[in-house]
């Protein structure tokens, strides 16, 4: 077999894989519709084209999606694009009067759309694929904008101050780090809900499982940084295999705090159980059960010092307290990022079928190793950011 054979059947290979893909994903809308069964089945194939992002043909119940769409854009695209031509197949399907009109893109189309939660962008003739609004929207992050903030170059500041061999000076430094973040957050909060300057920053966990540590982390960054956090499955067409990723959701500024702490703890979690792990093995503690339950300790404590210490921190008023006519409020970051209704209408639209997780539990198979995460914990530092440096990724440097 020369090049070119092997080229095309490599493409081919990749086309089944990528059809095989939008099958599950068609299936799956039509489970979630109750429609498995009622109507006929389709078939997907990928073409190429350059006039089409795809297409619905009734007489041979084909439904097409473009392969320049599948290798040029987010996979999020492909499924918008085939959501689009699913919602043709079901008029033609239960309202067959209503598919042989003039209007393909009218009532009984959108009322489809509409139960399959299609964006705006995917439901007219023509959809914009470079739009600035192409959901999911403005994924990232396409720069860290924290270097020209003004807010957080002041944070920077007071933060690398929290690394100072004064006590006094470094705790002085790190509480109004923590204040300035959380009071600006509260105190913009008027002018924040007429911002339209959301993003999702999708970081990638290559991998097809989320394990622990990555959930928990998750969570911390949803309680404590003003971020919404998300663990997604994303299909990757260029390997035709599915991997977890993390979104992050909120504003920038938050965005760029938040992407710092993620990189921090991932990187500390792995290197403070390598400096543990001979410790455990002296105990009879191994393998994964023991990594797991030393990383989860660690998280568990960390989760549990920050809320701690942001309920010990001096009050500050909610938005609505006056009205109210009682004491100020405590306003957490999670209960803050919660109340956000802008917030929760952008996550609506793009992620229109998210569901919540039922949280963590704190492992005793290896309780020495449990009990050490736990203790490293409590000694943990997540507030001093530290430079890009030699490619890589920003961090956070603790207080040893």
């Amino acid at each position: 077999m020369d090049f070119a054979e092997r080229r095309e059947a490599l493409k081919r290979k990749f086309r089944q894989n990528w059809a095989y893909s939008l099958n599950k994903y068609h299936a799956w809308d039509m489970r979630k519709l109750n429609l498995s069964g009622t109507v006929p089945k389709v078939t997907i194939d990928v073409y190429d084209s350059e006039v089409t992002w795809g297409f619905w043909k009734p007489e041979t119940r084909v439904i097409g999606i473009n392969s320049k769409l599948i290798l040029g854009y987010p996979w999020d695209a492909s499924l918008g694009i085939l959501r689009h031509e699913t919602a043709h197949q079901l008029v033609s399907d239960l309202y067959p009067k209503a598919a042989e009109s003039d209007n393909p893109h009218g009532k009984y189309f959108n009322l489809i759309c509409d139960r399959l939660k299609l964006h705006p962008v995917y439901r007219g003739a023509k959809a914009d694929l470079n739009a600035s609004g192409l959901p999911p929207c403005n994924i990232g992050p396409q720069k860290d904008r924290s270097d020209d903030n003004p807010l957080f170059l002041k944070i920077k500041k007071l933060l690398a101050l929290s690394g100072s061999p004064e006590p006094h000076e470094a705790e002085a430094a790190l509480t109004k780090a923590s204040e300035l973040m959380a009071k600006h957050n509260i105190d913009s909060a008027s002018v924040l809900a007429e911002a339209e300057d959301f993003e999702i920053w999708r970081l990638p966990l290559k991998s097809k499982r989320v394990d622990r540590k990555f959930s928990m982390i998750a969570s911390i960054l949803q309680g404590h940084f003003f971020v919404r956090a998300v663990i997604c499955t994303r299909y990757d067409p260029s390997v035709c295999e599915d991997h977890k990723c993390i979104d992050l959701i909120g504003r920038p500024a938050n965005l760029s705090m938040a992407n710092h702490v993620y990189h921090y703890l991932d990187e500390r979690a792995e290197s403070l159980w390598e400096k543990h792990k001979p410790m455990a093995a002296h105990r009879g503690e191994k393998g994964i059960g023991a990594k797991t339950a030393f990383i989860t300790g660690l998280l568990h404590s960390l989760d549990t010092k920050l809320t701690k210490a942001e309920r010990e921190r001096a009050p500050i008023a909610s938005p609505n307290a006056p009205a109210q006519g009682g004491p100020a409020k405590p306003l957490l970051p999670a209960e803050f990022i919660l109340a956000d209704e802008k917030l929760d209408g952008f996550m609506a639209t793009n992620y229109p079928t998210l569901t919540r997780s039922s949280g963590y539990r704190v492992s005793d198979a290896s309780p020495y190793s449990a009990s050490a995460g736990r203790a490293a914990g409590e000694k943990l530092n997540v507030y001093r950011p530290i430079a890009k440096a030699r490619g890589v990724v920003k961090g956070y440097l603790d207080g040893d």
